[in-house]
């Protein structure tokens, strides 16, 4: 276990539905980067999601099959396993629901049906002794598939930084500039407020909705809120469903609204304050939804909350 993970807590959130082994974690591996459960064979998990770049990816929206726009960037899987819900929006509540959405919505890998998905893997001949060993006779199906993945999204930790080093007590470890950021992090600059950070749970995050005022511009959200409840009445408010609004330009603007139905979480997406992506920030984008592209960008916003003020400042070319 990683410096700076609390491996009881890691331990206590890995569901009894779903045992970590070796090999299922193995094989979850092999899945996650493997383009055939892909439609059209150019997509895996690891497009968005890669190791090279922090589990994420530099790209200010996700791209998926066929070149498709989404309407956030790729979060990062580490750490994954400590985060109550899934996705910005919440919408999935296990890791193991996570993994099924992409591989069925069109605007990522694009396969069809569960079934679609399954009769995939069943040709590929090298997966057919690993299920039946890693899962018995109940061997390739769609829920085994994503708790395979689900496994390995789990085994993938964030820890072991000089940061680690130095609060379990290596004064050495970071500098004395860092020393000064950090007094200052949980100090007069107050970043802890929202990047929330103690020993039994060291993730820079209070795992919250906010609205932090860049996204939802020029829209009516009474509006979308009523259409919206039309659209998940007619997809019977499933997770796919779910999945393709979250998906859609204006409905994905609604934020956790989407999976909670409450007027209070409007415009609300998961904070982007996890230690996953503070501590790997310098490989992957600065905001869900595109809006900021530096960290000064990002410190100004949070010190003046004026979006349109930082986008001058942009063209001018003083951020």
């Amino acid at each position: 276990m990683p410096v700076g993970i609390p491996a009881d807590l890691w331990r206590k959130l890995i569901p009894a539905s779903n045992p970590m082994t070796t090999e299922k974690v193995a094989l979850g591996q092999q899945l996650y980067f493997d383009k055939g459960l892909s439609l059209d064979g150019t997509m895996s998990c690891a497009t968005c999601h890669d190791p090279a770049t922090g589990y994420a990816d530099r790209h200010a929206v996700a791209i998926g099959m066929e070149g498709k726009l989404g309407m956030r960037n790729a979060p990062t899987i580490l750490n994954a396993i400590f985060q109550p819900v899934q996705f910005w929006d919440g919408r999935a509540h296990s890791l193991e629901e996570q993994a099924k959405q992409p591989l069925l919505n069109p605007s990522e890998m694009g396969m069809k049906d569960q079934d679609a998905v399954v009769a995939r893997v069943n040709s590929l001949p090298e997966y057919s002794s690993r299920f039946r060993r890693v899962f018995g006779a109940e061997g390739i199906t769609f829920d085994t598939i994503v708790k395979a993945i689900a496994a390995f999204e789990r085994s993938q930790l964030s820890g072991n930084a000089p940061f680690d080093h130095f609060l379990a007590g290596n004064q050495n470890a970071i500098t004395e500039t860092q020393k000064q950021g950090w007094r200052l992090f949980h100090g007069k600059a107050q970043c802890i407020g929202c990047h929330a950070f103690k020993s039994s749970s060291p993730f820079f995050t209070d795992f919250q909705f906010h609205n932090t005022g860049i996204a939802a511009r020029n829209k009516n959200l009474d509006q979308l809120t009523g259409r919206m409840s039309q659209e998940a009445t007619s997809s019977k408010e499933s997770n796919q469903g779910l999945s393709s609004l979250a998906h859609s330009e204006d409905f994905s603007e609604l934020g956790r609204y989407l999976a909670s139905k409450q007027r209070k979480d409007v415009s609300h997406q998961a904070h982007n304050s996890k230690r996953s992506w503070l501590m790997n920030r310098i490989v992957t984008f600065l905001a869900a939804n595109r809006c900021l592209e530096t960290e000064l960008q990002t410190k100004e916003h949070r010190n003046t909350g004026d979006i349109l003020r930082i986008k001058e400042r942009v063209k001018e070319r003083k951020l």
